[in-house]
């Protein structure tokens, strides 16, 4: 009869020392070189159509895709500000730009907050109401006319 070698407990019950297994090394990095050009992107806008009016921005219309209109702009409302920035002391510059229009510009698919008057026109005084409208930019610049001025 053969015996089978007796199987000390003590020796399963001890973890087995660590092994040290080298591992490759990365291959050499180039040094990092100036970031890549990278050119602006164009500024987005609302898609309204603006007229100015003794130095008002008043909406004259507005543009194909434009979310001014389902988020509440209407025709001749007169804009009061812009992301809580007053623009109604603004003057309207030589070239007739107002710069309320560039205030209006950013980021694609970014909030623009306007805050605008309108007339009642239900009532029978001249109360200018104030409404305020969060309008995502989805137009780009390229597809926005100028404003038309007029007095």
């Amino acid at each position: 009869m053969s015996s089978s070698p007796q199987l000390d407990a003590a020796v399963w019950s001890t973890p087995p020392p660590p092994v040290a297994v080298p591992l490759p090394q990365p291959a050499a990095q180039k040094a990092p070189g100036p970031a890549p050009f990278v050119p602006a992107t164009q500024p987005f806008g609302l898609g309204i159509l603006w007229m100015v009016r003794n130095d008002k921005l008043v909406i004259a219309g507005f543009m194909p895709g434009s979310k001014a209109r389902d988020a509440g702009a209407r025709q001749g409302d007169i804009l009061r500000a812009v992301d809580q920035r007053d623009v109604l002391a603004l003057k309207t510059g030589p070239d007739g730009s107002h710069p309320a229009q560039s205030m209006m510009l950013g980021p694609q698919n970014s909030i623009c907050v306007l805050s605008i008057l309108r007339a009642d026109i239900n009532s029978n005084d001249t109360k200018l109401g104030g409404v305020d409208l969060a309008i995502r930019r989805i137009v780009p610049t390229s597809d926005m006319n100028a404003t038309t001025a007029a007095s």
